[in-house]
């Protein structure tokens, strides 16, 4: 028996790519929220870096 894929799951991943390319985005997240998110994780990220970065500087003199 063939298992057919949902709209749901073909918006989920890119059915081209390879499996390990493949980006895990959560059930019911839509793609606006999704770019969102991914901007503030981003965001963040770079923030984290900077401040652990200026911290390092500090604890050197």
């Amino acid at each position: 028996m063939k298992t057919r894929l949902t709209v749901g799951h073909a918006t989920r991943c890119d059915l081209g790519a390879a499996k390990s390319d493949r980006e895990a985005v959560p059930f019911g997240q839509s793609p606006t929220l999704r770019e969102r998110n991914i901007a503030l994780l981003d965001t963040a990220h770079q923030r984290i870096k900077r401040e652990n970065r200026e911290l390092t500087r500090s604890r050197r003199f």
